[in-house]
C-alpha cells in the first residue's frame, strides 16, 4: 500500500505540473451574501517551442498477423478443394490449411511461364533502353557543360552585337542633328554669301560705277574744254577770214595768224586729250558692265546654294522624327535582348551545374525503369516458386499460433486482398480511434502516437499509426465526418489488455519560439482574433482584443495584443472541486510561483509544499495502482475488480457508468470538458 501511495503522489506531482503550466494562481473574489463564490484562475503568457497536438479515445483489441497467398491469386481461377483447419485451430509451422485442385496449380504453372517468358523480354529491353539512355545522358550532360564554358564568351558576343546596333542607330541620329545644325548656322551666319562672294561682287560692281561716273565727269569736262577750243579755232578762223576779206590785198596780218596757230594747237590738244578720256570712259564702262555680270553670277550662285540648303535642312529635320523612333526602337531591342542573353547565359551556367544531378537523375529513373521490369520478372519467379513449392497443391502454415480467421471453405476460389489465414498475437494491440476531418490531413501512416490509460497519462506507451481510413466512417453527421485510424502498440509486457479504454496523442508538428496561452482564456473566437480579460487599473477586470494564430486542444497561438506581463484572468468555474480545496491563497494577493519566484516544480504547490497529498482527489478511497489493467483482474489495495466483485474493505468502487468513470478520470488529470486528457 506504501508503494501504491508513492506512485499515486508521483501521478498526483505530475498532474498538478501540468495543469499549472500557465497557471500563475487562484483568486477568489467574495461575493454578496445572496452569491456563490467565484473563482478566478490567473495566467500569463508562456513563450518557448508549442507542440502541436490533438487526441482521440479509444479501446485496445488483440493484434494478429496474417498470412497471404505468396504467389498472384487472380492469375487463374485457384479452386480450394480442401479446407484442413478451422478458426480457432492451434498449428505448427509447415500444418496443412488448404488443399488447392492440382487443375488449377497446371493453369497457373503455365500462366507463370508464359508471363515469364514476357517480363523476361521487357526486362531485355528495359535494359537496353537504359544503356541507350545513359549514353545520351552523358552527351547532352557534356553538351551543357561546354555550353556553361562559354556561355560568359557567347553573351558578351551578343551583347556587344546589340550595342552596335544602337550606337548605329545613335550615329545616325547624331549625324542628321549635326548636319541641321551645321545648315542653320550656315544660313544664319551668311556662309553662302561669303562663299559666292556677292558682297566683294557688289563692292567691285559698286566701285566700277563709281568709277565710270568719275570717268563721265572727266570726259564731259573735257569735251566741254574740246567744244570751247573748237569754238575758239572756228571764231579764229572765221576772224581770219573776216581779215582777209577785209584786207585790200587779201592777207592777213600775223598776229591774227599767231591767234590761229595757238587756237589751232589748242583745239588739237583738247581733241587728244577728248580721245583719252572717251577710252577712259569707255574702259569704265566695260568695267562696270563686268562687275555686274559678277555680281549677279554671285548673288545667283548665292541664292542657289541657300535654296539647297535650306531644303536639304529640311529634308533631314523630316527623317530625324524616323531616325530618333529608330534608335528608341534600337535600345529597347536591345535592353529585351540583353534580358533574353541573361537568361540564356544564366540558364546555360545551371544546366552546367545542374548538368551533373540531371545526369544522375536521368540515370536513376533510368535505372529505376530497369529495376521495375527486372523486379517484376524477379517477383513472377517468385512467385512460381512459391507455387511450385506447394506439394500437391498443399498451403501450410507459416507460423506457430491459434488460428483467429480461417477465410476459405471446399468449393472457394482464392480472392485478392483476402488473407489466407490470421493467428492471434497477443503481443500486440490494436487501437482503432475516430479522428475529424480537419485533422485527419495532419497524420499519415507511419507517425508514432502515444497511448495512455485514463488516470495514468504520465506512462504513455508508444505506438504507430498502421492504417488510416480511405473513407468516411459510415452514420457521421454531415458536420462531424470522421475517419478511423488504426494504431499499432507492442504489448510484450502485458501493460494492456484488449477491450481496456485509452487515450490517443497524436503530434503533428512543432511551432517554435512562439507566444502562446490556455485556449480556455480566449472567448469570442473570430478567425484570427478574439477577446481575453485581463487586470486593469486599479486591479478591475477589463477586456482586451488579441490576435491569433494556431491551435491545439489546450493551447493557442497568439500574435498581437499580450505582453509577458499582462496578467489574464479567467473568471466564473476555473478549476475543479478538489483544486479549490486544495490551493489557499489570500483574497487580495496573487502569487507568481513559489517563493523562490520561480514556477512550482512538479510535485510541488505553489504554497510551496509537497503535492503528493495537496492534489489527490477527496473520494474517500485509496488510489488504483499504476498498471491495473481493464480486464478486472482484482487489486487488493483498492478493493474492486473489473469483474464487478465486491472486496469487503473497500465497497464497490466501478459499479458505475464507463461515462461517469471516464469523467472522473478526466478531472483527476486534469483533462478539458470533453473528457480528453491535456498535458
Amino acid at each position: 500500500m506504501k508503494g501504491a501511495k508513492k506512485r499515486y503522489a508521483a501521478i498526483a506531482a505530475g498532474v498538478g505540473g501540468a495543469l499549472i503550466v500557465c497557471a500563475i494562481g487562484f483568486r477568489f473574489a467574495g461575493a454578496d451574501a445572496n452569491a456563490a463564490q467565484n473563482g478566478y484562475q490567473e495566467l500569463q503568457l508562456e513563450h518557448g517551442d508549442l507542440q502541436l497536438t490533438f487526441m482521440g479515445e479509444g479501446a485496445t483489441a488483440e493484434g494478429s498477423v496474417q498470412q497471404d497467398a505468396e504467389f498472384d491469386v487472380t492469375a487463374v481461377d485457384f479452386i480450394v478443394e480442401e479446407s484442413c483447419v478451422a478458426s480457432g485451430d492451434t498449428v505448427k509451422k509447415g500444418d496443412a490449411l488448404y488443399r488447392l485442385s492440382s487443375d488449377s496449380i497446371q493453369k497457373a504453372a503455365a500462366y507463370y511461364e508464359e508471363e515469364i517468358a514476357k517480363a523476361a523480354k521487357a526486362a531485355d529491353r528495359a535494359k537496353t533502353s537504359y544503356e541507350a539512355g545513359v549514353a545520351e545522358a552523358e552527351y547532352t550532360k557534356t553538351t551543357a557543360k561546354a555550353k556553361a564554358g562559354s556561355a560568359k564568351e557567347a553573351y558578351d558576343a551578343a551583347n556587344n552585337k546589340a550595342d552596335e546596333k544602337v550606337a548605329e542607330a545613335q550615329a545616325a541620329v547624331d549625324e542628321a542633328q549635326a548636319q541641321i545644325a551645321v545648315y542653320q548656322a550656315n544660313l544664319d551666319q551668311g556662309v553662302y554669301q561669303t562663299d559666292a562672294g556677292v558682297s566683294e561682287k557688289k563692292k567691285k560692281s559698286e566701285e566700277a560705277e563709281k568709277a565710270e561716273n568719275q570717268a563721265k565727269k572727266e570726259y564731259q569736262k573735257i569735251k566741254s574744254a574740246y567744244d570751247e577750243a573748237a569754238l575758239t579755232l572756228e571764231n579764229q578762223i572765221a576772224k581770219l577770214q573776216q581779215s582777209a576779206e577785209e584786207s585790200a590785198d587779201g592777207m592777213i596780218s600775223a598776229e591774227l595768224a599767231f591767234e590761229l596757230g595757238e587756237a589751232n594747237q589748242a583745239f588739237a590738244q583738247k581733241k587728244e586729250t577728248l580721245a583719252i578720256a572717251e577710252t577712259a570712259l569707255q574702259a569704265a564702262q566695260d568695267t562696270v558692265k563686268k562687275a555686274e555680270e559678277e555680281y549677279h553670277t554671285a548673288n545667283t550662285t548665292y541664292e542657289k546654294a541657300v535654296s539647297e540648303a535650306t531644303a536639304r535642312k529640311e529634308e533631314l529635320e523630316n527623317s530625324l522624327a524616323s531616325l530618333q523612333r529608330a534608335c528608341t526602337n534600337a535600345v529597347n531591342a536591345a535592353s529585351l535582348e540583353k534580358v533574353q542573353n541573361q537568361n540564356t547565359y544564366e540558364a546555360a551556367i545551371l544546366q552546367g551545374e545542374y548538368a551533373e544531378a540531371d545526369y544522375e537523375n536521368t540515370e536513376v529513373s533510368l535505372k529505376a525503369e530497369y529495376d521495375t521490369a527486372q523486379e517484376e520478372l524477379d517477383r513472377l519467379k517468385e512467385e512460381e516458386a512459391a507455387l511450385l513449392a506447394l506439394e500437391d497443391g498443399v498451403v501450410t502454415a507459416e507460423y506457430d499460433g491459434t488460428l483467429s480467421q480461417v477465410s476459405y471453405e471446399a468449393g472457394d476460389l482464392l480472392q485478392s486482398g483476402m488473407m489466407l489465414a490470421g493467428y492471434s498475437d497477443p503481443d500486440i494491440l490494436t487501437v482503432a480511434v475516430e479522428v475529424s476531418q480537419a485533422d485527419i490531413a495532419k497524420i499519415a501512416v507511419g507517425d508514432t502516437a502515444e497511448v495512455s490509460l485514463p488516470g495514468m497519462w504520465m506512462e504513455s506507451i508508444h505506438g504507430m499509426i498502421s492504417s488510416i481510413a480511405s473513407e468516411a466512417t459510415a452514420g457521421g453527421s454531415i458536420s462531424n465526418v470522421t475517419y478511423t485510424v488504426e494504431i499499432e502498440i507492442e504489448n510484450e509486457n502485458g501493460t494492456m489488455s484488449p477491450g481496456t479504454s485509452v487515450y490517443v496523442t497524436f503530434s503533428y508538428g512543432e511551432i517554435p519560439d512562439t507566444d502562446y496561452i490556455l485556449t480556455e482564456a480566449l472567448y469570442d473566437i473570430d478567425g484570427t482574433s478574439a477577446m481575453v480579460k485581463v487586470y486593469g487599473e486599479n486591479e478591475e477586470i477589463e477586456e482586451r482584443q488579441v490576435t491569433i494564430g494556431e491551435s491545439t486542444d489546450r493551447y493557442t497561438v497568439v500574435t498581437g495584443g499580450l505582453d509577458a506581463d499582462t496578467v489574464c484572468v479567467i473568471e466564473g468555474e476555473a478549476g475543479t472541486d478538489n483544486m479549490r480545496r486544495n490551493i489557499q491563497e489570500d483574497p487580495g494577493k496573487r502569487r507568481h510561483g513559489n517563493d523562490r519566484g520561480e514556477p512550482p516544480e512538479m510535485g510541488e504547490s505553489e504554497m510551496g509544499e509537497e503535492n503528493s497529498e495537496t492534489v489527490k482527489p477527496d473520494t474517500g478511497e485509496e488510489p488504483p495502482e499504476i498498471g491495473q489493467s481493464g480486464m478486472g483482474e482484482e487489486n487488493p489495495e483498492i478493493g474492486q475488480s473489473g469483474t464487478g466483485e465486491e472486496n469487503p474493505d473497500k465497497g464497490n468502487t466501478d459499479a458505475r457508468p464507463q461515462s461517469e468513470s471516464l469523467e472522473e478520470d478526466r478531472i483527476k488529470t486534469g483533462g478539458n470538458e470533453n473528457g480528453k486528457m491535456e498535458r
